[in-house]
């Protein structure tokens, strides 16, 4: 297992340039260090002895010897091998499991950058367990909240409110979107004199017009989310959590809901007016 905060070291083997380039740019350099390419079966096994990468990936069609019987040779030689077969199959038929002995995991073509990185995590490190993360988020995400809002509000009350699967706006409703191998959503919710008042103490001026405002509390909303997710992040190495950019809607006649995912809110209290804040989360596919 990879201790947290080491980066992942990952050989490529691919007969393609273009497609070994391709998946190296789909690692985060964050997280990943590609430290080696290699396009067949001799090469491949040359660069596992030099480089001893924490994982491989195999591409499943190569025209000397496919992915799968290059992955068996380099595992018969290299027992610690860690290897990920990438592709559909050969003429099209379905890989079968018996065939992928020796190889630690098949990802299905085509994926999304966030699911080959997903695969090699939970190959070199485990899957992140889902009751782990669950009880973890919500105390984390109120945190970044609070912890952002005390730099110029010192009086503030927080009072969880209740765990359900909508929230009726107030007036401005800020939602920020999560993804990686858990999608969730960040919701600010507060009236419009509170989204003033709050938006005149963040520019340190009245802003403009009803425009700014919604503007500056997204922004507010935006960081609060990406200092959450980056303590997750670190807590959770594999995640691989991403704010999308925040959404925002305005008037007091709808509902915001969650139909696939328990939310958690709070109400707090603050110099400017009352917030509710909610957060929730799923696994990715779920």
């Amino acid at each position: 297992m990879k201790e947290p905060g080491e980066r992942i070291r990952v050989l490529i083997v691919d007969d393609s340039p273009f497609s070994r380039h391709l998946i190296a740019d789909f690692l985060d350099p964050c997280w990943f260090e590609v430290v080696g390419f290699a396009d067949g079966f001799r090469s491949a096994l040359d660069s596992y002895r030099t480089y001893l990468p924490d994982v491989v990936t195999m591409d499943i069609d190569m025209p000397e010897m496919d992915g799968v019987e290059v992955a068996r040779r380099i595992v018969d030689e290299e027992p610690d091998a860690r290897i990920v077969i990438l592709g559909s199959s050969k003429a099209g038929e379905p890989v079968k499991p018996a065939e992928l002995q020796g190889v630690a995991k098949f990802l299905q073509k085509p994926f999304e950058p966030v699911e080959l990185m997903n695969t090699l995590r939970s190959v070199c490190e485990g899957d992140v367990a889902d009751e782990v993360f669950n009880n973890c988020y919500p105390a984390d995400f109120i945190a970044s909240f609070v912890n952002f809002t005390k730099r110029f509000a010192a009086d503030i009350f927080v009072q969880p409110v209740s765990n359900g699967k909508s929230l009726h706006s107030s007036g401005v409703s800020v939602i920020v979107g999560v993804t990686g191998q858990f999608s969730g959503k960040m919701i600010l919710d507060l009236s419009a004199p509170t989204a003033k008042n709050l938006a005149t103490r963040l520019l340190k001026q009245e802003p403009k017009d009803a425009e700014q405002t919604n503007v500056v509390i997204a922004d507010f909303a935006n960081i609060v989310a990406e200092h959450a997710v980056s303590k997750l992040n670190k807590q959770f190495r594999g995640a691989f959590l991403r704010v999308s950019p925040p959404g925002i809607f305005t008037g007091e006649n709808f509902s915001i809901t969650s139909p696939n995912m328990d939310v958690d809110v709070w109400g707090i209290e603050t110099p400017f007016g009352k917030i509710r804040f909610s957060v929730g989360f799923k696994r990715e596919g779920v």
